[in-house]
């Protein structure tokens, strides 16, 4: 997503096609951890589960093993640092008090925004309470959270928002806070399968009922328009970007950045690409601004 800055506890995760003999091993193991194999013979198998997960966008089929102690223990630094928690609960609570997005997708948006928020710190040269190994458990807790959130595709309209989210949510992850490299990485599918639930949910289409849904729609098509740079997709969510943007009254570059980062954004994986495609749809606004002075 854009240029992705590498750190030792952000590195992007090599990916390969998960083979059959992968998939047995797996199960292999899932049924090892419910007769109590001990941990230390299991953990290093893990992360190559969540990387497989994401891969084919299916729920983890493990537990999730810290290697920095207990979960709880991973939970409580995104609370000890008071500068971080005050970013992340500013910045959160756009998607995290809106009424219909679900609460498992509000927990996951608060854990990506922390994570985001400590990469942010580590790029202005703060002095962090984690190392390393907290740092890729936390990335890796948030994604396996993000990656357990079962798929609520065709089922009731109110649904349909946190659908939405969840799928955008995986684009930034894998673009970002959980980072795959080379052509493997499903952003094809993810693109598609955004593209067909907004269509499906007519959401787009409809008033708002609530105030904050069109800026979380901003952030939905701005991942779903990065995500899809040299696909045939791309222009629909440009133009999608266009009647948004006319509705949150945002006609520049810095106005849009800032509402973005009211929601999930780096600024130094995001901004270039993000960028883009702003020019893109700005170039099509004025299209279409010209087009109606010809016709009046």
């Amino acid at each position: 997503m854009g240029s992705v800055v590498l750190y030792s506890c952000v590195e992007v995760l090599p990916i390969s096609k998960p083979q059959e003999s992968q998939q047995q091993s797996f199960s292999e193991l899932s049924s090892a951890i419910h007769c109590d194999m001990p941990l230390k013979i299991l953990t290093p198998n893990c992360s190559r589960v969540l990387v497989n997960s994401t891969l084919l966008l299916t729920a983890p089929a493990l537990p999730f093993y810290p290697l920095s102690g207990s979960i709880q223990n991973i939970l409580d630094t995104e609370t000890s640092d008071n500068q971080i928690l005050m970013e992340t609960t500013t910045i959160s609570s756009v998607a995290c008090n809106h009424p219909n997005i679900s609460l498992d997708m509000k927990c996951t948006f608060f854990e990506l925004a922390a994570y985001t928020r400590s990469i942010e710190s580590y790029v202005r040269g703060d002095t962090l309470r984690l190392d390393a190994q907290m740092m890729c458990d936390r990335r890796n807790l948030a994604q396996y959270n993000l990656m357990s959130i079962p798929s609520t595709s065709g089922r009731h309209h109110e649904n349909a928002l946190s659908e939405i989210c969840r799928i955008a949510a995986i684009i930034y992850s894998i673009g970002v806070t959980f980072p795959l490299a080379g052509v493997g990485a499903p952003f094809p599918k993810l693109v598609q399968l955004l593209q067909s639930e907004l269509k499906n949910s007519e959401i787009l289409e409809s008033d708002p009922q609530v105030s904050t849904t069109n800026q979380v729609l901003l952030w939905v098509l701005t991942m779903g328009g990065i995500a899809s740079i040299e696909k045939s997709e791309r222009k629909w969510y440009a133009t999608a970007l266009v009647e948004v943007m006319t509705r949150c009254q945002l006609s520049e570059w810095t106005d849009m950045r800032n509402s973005l980062k009211e929601i999930l954004w780096l600024d130094s994986a995001c901004n270039m690409a993000g960028k883009e495609l702003w020019k893109e749809t700005h170039s099509i606004m004025q299209q279409q601004l010209e087009q109606e002075k010809v016709a009046m």
